[in-house]
C-alpha cells in the first residue's frame, strides 16, 4: 500500500518522549520520532521522507505508520 501523506492526528499533552531515556525501547522511541516529525510537517510526509529523515528502513516506517494508524494517532492520505 503506498500513501501519499501521513499526518499526525492532534491530540492533547500526548508528546510524553522525555520519559524515555537513551537506551530505552526503541520501538517506543522510533514512533515518538515519527510523530514529532510529523508535528513538524503540517502538510504531511511520504513514508520515503520519513524514512530519509528519521534515517530508518522505509520497512519500519510503514510498520510504526500501520500501527498509529490503528491507534488513530496517525492517518494516511491514500
Amino acid at each position: 500500500m503506498y500513501c501519499k501523506t501521513i499526518q499526525r492526528v492532534p491530540l492533547a499533552d500526548t508528546d510524553r518522549s522525555q520519559g524515555v531515556r537513551d537506551g530505552g525501547i526503541q520501538t517506543i522511541s522510533r514512533a515518538a520520532a515519527i510523530l514529532r516529525a510529523l508535528e513538524r510537517a503540517p502538510g504531511g510526509m511520504s513514508l520515503g521522507e520519513l524514512a530519509g529523515v528519521l534515517d530508518l528502513p522505509r520497512s519500519t516506517v510503514q510498520r510504526l505508520v500501520d500501527a498509529g494508524h490503528s491507534l488513530l494517532v496517525i492517518e494516511h492520505n491514500l
